[in-house]
Parts: structure tokens; C-alpha cells; sequence
């Protein structure tokens, strides 16, 4: 606290932190923000780009996992429900509709990932086209998702896809990454490094199930 001290002079600084009960005043450079955390948590990197502490990353990681699991289980319940309703038309019509509802919201669910997932590899081949990653998001918004064909986490229309962004914006690519090039790996970086450009890449769901091993792999990301 040493810049506000010599702003306000060591008497009203004197008189400010008296009140603050051990809690510490800090100056953030104008245009710049903030994430305040208690020294315990360790913060981590939402699909927005802001910063929140892990344990509340991780409850919120929990409840999207249990939200897909209930859905499953709900359709498996009433399927089981429904055999034991016996002669019941009334309550198997009423079984069925929950069903169709609880199937419907699986298959919402499912899209949703497989969007998230599919924008996240769209991105990250245009980085490798050579756009910067600001770029690249925003290059990504012209690509329709639902004309990205992905096998095993890559796409596999990469030509056709971003044929046309190609040619419109040639400008905002620079020079291609080299497909197949091997990243540095720094010294003592753990086994199954990911590197802070593909953590940068991933969706919220992938960083999520990845949260552990990016934990372990991001101290090494600024050493060479």
C-alpha cells in the first residue's frame, strides 16, 4: 500500500487504515479491472474471460454435471415407472409426456455441449490459419456451427469451412501454424502438459474436466 500512502500523506493514510480492520487498499491502473479473492481460493478462468474463485468454478462444474446426469436418470426412472403403472392409462399417458420432456431436454443439453465444443475447435483452427486469437473469435462468428463436421476433436471440413473467411478477411492472418509442431514442453512441467494456447481454446466443459491437470500445467506457462 505504499503508492497510496505517499497519495494521501501518512496522515489521512494513518486515519484511513485504522478503519480498514486488517484489510488492504490497493490502486488498479485506470481501464484495467480487479478480481479480488481471499488468499485461500485460487482463481480460475471462466468462459467469459473474468476471473472466479475455483471452489465456486468447481460448484458450478458440479451442478451443470449433475444437471445431465439427473436428465439420464429421470428417463431411466421413468421408464422403470412406467412398467409398474400397470393398466393405469391415465398415469402411463402422464409417464410418457415426462419422458418426451425429459428426452428433449437431454437432446437440448447435448446440442448445447457439442455447440460449445464445435466453437472451440473453430477457433482454434483459425489460430493455427494464422489469425490472432482476438481474431480468431472474432472470425468465428461468421462460421455457422452447425456446418462444422468434427471426428475425434478435430474438424474435418476445414477447407470448405473457412474457405470464405479466407478470402474476405486475408488480412487478419498472419503466418500458419505449422500443423503437427510439438509444443516446448518447460522443464518439470507435469505428465499431460497443456499448454496455456490450447487451455485458451477450450470450451468451459473441457477446461472444466481438464481443471486438475491445467492447475498443474499453468505455473510452467511463462517459463522457456
Amino acid at each position: 500500500m505504499d503508492d497510496i500512502k505517499k497519495l494521501l500523506g501518512d496522515e489521512l493514510f494513518t486515519s484511513v487504515t485504522a478503519k480498514l480492520n486488517g484489510d488492504i487498499l490497493s490502486l488498479v491502473p485506470k481501464g484495467q479491472k480487479v478480481f479480488l479473492h481471499k488468499e485461500s481460493e485460487t482463481p480460475v478462468i471462466n468462459n467469459n474471460g473474468e476471473w472466479i474463485p475455483k471452489r465456486k468454478f468447481d460448484d458450478l462444474n458440479d451442478a451443470l454435471k449433475a444437471e445431465k446426469l439427473l436428465t439420464a436418470n429421470s428417463i431411466k426412472e421413468l421408464e422403470t415407472l412406467k412398467t409398474s403403472a400397470g393398466n393405469n392409462v391415465e398415469l402411463q399417458t402422464t409417464i410418457d409426456k415426462m419422458k418426451t420432456d425429459a428426452e428433449k431436454a437431454k437432446t437440448d443439453n447435448d446440442l448445447r455441449f457439442d455447440n460449445l465444443t464445435k466453437s472451440g475447435l473453430v477457433i482454434e483452427g483459425l489460430v493455427d490459419l494464422g489469425a490472432t486469437r482476438p481474431n480468431a473469435r472474432l472470425l468465428a462468428t461468421e462460421i455457422k456451427v452447425e456446418d462444422v463436421e468434427s471426428t475425434d476433436g478435430k474438424i474435418t471440413n476445414a477447407e470448405s469451412l473457412y474457405k470464405t473467411v479466407l478470402v474476405d478477411h486475408k488480412g487478419l492472418f498472419g503466418k500458419p501454424i505449422l500443423k503437427g509442431k510439438d509444443p516446448i514442453i518447460p522443464e518439470g512441467a507435469p505428465e499431460g502438459y497443456i499448454t496455456k494456447d490450447k487451455f485458451l481454446a477450450m470450451t468451459s466443459v473441457e477446461r472444466a474436466a481438464n481443471i486438475k491437470k491445467v492447475n498443474e500445467s499453468s505455473p510452467h506457462w511463462d517459463k522457456k
